[in-house]
């Protein structure tokens, strides 16, 4: 009874609070608490490096399978989670959102069926006024556990994809399994500020999400059909409850990858969409000024 308590909620049928006799508060504190558990309960497969909401979503969406050779977990060397991350091309650069960086070291994780795979995070290229970082681990790693490169899809400025089905894919720190959430493409917002913690920060050139994420799913894959249509910002909510919030553009982000790693982009085969295709508004110009290098502190023996 539990479970299609969940599943109903989850695609959607949620009884209001008149129908259960309950207040509104009541209804939402239940409602939350629901989607809470489909991203800590373990799939009913038995496969302990997925959440519910993935194998339930997987069932509705078969090429979520693969998913999991694509997009990791950013952790500390103690386990702690960071944040998600999204493998970009073969050539060991990773994609991910500023605001997940730290000082201290970090590695990457990915969950496959059988094993779990663990590479050391190196160089990281991060510009803070759109939230976006690159980063790079060893290639090495990538053909040895036959790991896969995201398939880009398109994500333009104009709105025609506003109520596009989005689903998102990354580790709440919560679980730390591999969860999947639903939801549609909303409006181009073109500065925003939002909390990180304590601090407040403005981002620029962000689409609205409305698909629920958590804590930890900062940098995570947000798919249409299969193709990789942007990389998660941040939820607009209080810290540890999920909440909708915002995605940075994959037409974007390709026009970085392509200015700051030319030689891995001409490899990759991909190229950088003119101004005139892209039609972004200013504040969505990246500029590969605005890029730091961000580096680790060494650990003290």
């Amino acid at each position: 009874m539990q479970r299609r308590t969940i599943l109903e909620i989850f695609g959607g049928l949620v009884l209001t609070g008149t129908t259960l006799g309950l207040s509104r508060q009541q209804a939402e504190t239940d409602k939350q608490a629901a989607i809470d558990q489909m991203a800590a309960q373990v799939a009913d497969n038995g496969d302990y490096a997925l959440t519910w909401g993935f194998h339930v979503l997987s069932q509705k969406y078969p090429w979520l399978a693969t998913a999991r050779n694509s997009v990791g977990s950013v952790a500390y060397a103690n386990d702690s989670s960071r944040g998600s991350a999204v493998l970009w091309d073969r050539y060991g650069t990773i994609v991910l959102s500023a605001h997940e960086w730290d000082t201290s070291p970090l590695n990457l994780r990915f969950y496959l069926k059988d094993t779990k795979v663990v590479v050391d995070i190196l160089e990281c290229l991060k510009d803070d006024k759109h939230d976006l970082l690159f980063a790079s681990i060893d290639p090495k790693v990538i053909s040895r556990n036959k790991l896969l490169p995201v398939e880009r899809g398109k994500m333009g400025f104009e709105g025609k994809e506003a109520g596009q089905t989005i689903i998102n894919v990354g580790f709440p720190s919560l679980s730390r399994r591999l969860h999947a959430t639903e939801g549609t493409v909303g409006n181009f917002i073109s500065n925003l500020q939002q909390t990180n913690g304590d601090q407040l920060r403005q981002v620029n050139c962000k689409i609205e999400n409305t698909g629920i994420t958590f804590p930890g799913m900062s940098g995570c894959a947000v798919f249409h059909e299969g193709q990789l249509v942007g990389i998660h910002n941040t939820g607009k909510g209080e810290l540890g409850l999920g909440a909708a919030g915002t995605f940075t553009p994959v037409d974007l982000i390709t026009n970085a990858y392509c200015d700051l790693y030319p030689d891995r982009a001409k490899r990759a085969g991909i190229t950088p969409i003119a101004d005139e295709v892209l039609n972004a508004p200013s504040a969505c110009k990246i500029d590969r000024r605005n890029f730091v290098r961000a580096s680790f502190k060494t650990p003290q023996n």
